[in-house]
């Protein structure tokens, strides 16, 4: 009953989040945020949009997310748009 997607993300979205949408069976559309960062062994349940059960049609299984992270070959160090991700935000106290 459980459908189970995997999803490719890149190393920014790992980072910073992602929203994924996905067309179930029954064409709703699910938007998706992911703010959680994510890793390999992470995956993401939505509750009751898989498929029905064939005893009792009001029961359905899961969604499960599971992401393949896409790492860069290769990334300068200089590049400006990777180090802004990574600078350290002082708060003022």
């Amino acid at each position: 009953m459980n459908l189970i997607m995997v999803q490719k993300v890149l190393l920014k979205q790992v980072l910073l989040g992602t929203r994924i949408v996905i067309t179930t069976l029954d064409h709703k559309i699910l938007r998706v945020n992911i703010t959680e960062v994510i890793t390999q062994d992470y995956v993401k349940l939505i509750h009751n949009e898989g498929m029905p059960d064939m005893n009792d049609p009001t029961q359905r299984g899961d969604i499960i997310i599971r992401f393949d992270i896409i790492y860069p070959l290769y990334l300068s160090i200089t590049d400006d748009t990777f180090c802004e991700l990574f600078k350290d935000n002082k708060i003022n106290t």
